[in-house]
């Protein structure tokens, strides 16, 4: 099960960088007519109305989004589904990229789209059933290079969590 943005992303971090509390956003979301409005809508108003950076605002609205309006964790504001697991592996950025792509084709079949030149390079493959995953390299630190997979466009919650247990397996065996 996806941890819900409160758990990723405590009260006290959400006051100390924005000056209020999660339910004390959910107030002045709800006071400015909030409840119906949709994902972009609710950031937007954090942002230019009071004055909220953009990264907190995605946050505050995701959580405004979960406990008022019925989203669940993992869920993107589509109703689909997203999953993202990232672990540091051996290697040079590209052959690191080259390894955990080879093995998400095992799975998803040949990729639709490479992006190498990046400073993030990405594979992106898409299921028969339009499931979408990206495999990313971030640049390599001293302790290996950070390789992410992202599956996205899940229909549910069982899917997600089986998306999910998979890409840990998958870069786990690559260690």
């Amino acid at each position: 099960m996806a941890k819900s943005a409160r758990e990723q992303v405590g009260g006290d971090a959400v006051k100390a960088a924005t000056g209020k509390t999660h339910d004390e956003w959910h107030g002045i979301l709800i006071d400015a007519g909030a409840k119906g409005w949709k994902h972009k809508q609710i950031a937007d108003h954090l942002v230019k109305e009071h004055g909220v950076d953009g990264w907190w605002a995605q946050g505050i609205t995701v959580d405004f989004e979960q406990k008022v309006q019925g989203r669940l964790p993992g869920q993107r504001p589509d109703g689909t589904f997203e999953c993202a697991v990232r672990r540091t592996l051996a290697g040079d950025q590209r052959e690191t990229l080259e390894r955990a792509a080879a093995a998400v084709e095992e799975r998803y079949g040949a990729p639709r789209a490479k992006s190498m030149t990046l400073r993030t390079p990405n594979v992106r493959f898409v299921s028969e059933e339009g499931i979408r995953v990206v495999v990313d390299a971030q640049p390599p630190r001293p302790s290996g290079t950070p390789v992410g997979i992202t599956v996205s466009k899940l229909p549910g919650q069982d899917a997600y969590t089986a998306a999910k247990e998979w890409a840990a397996a998958t870069l786990d065996a690559l260690k």
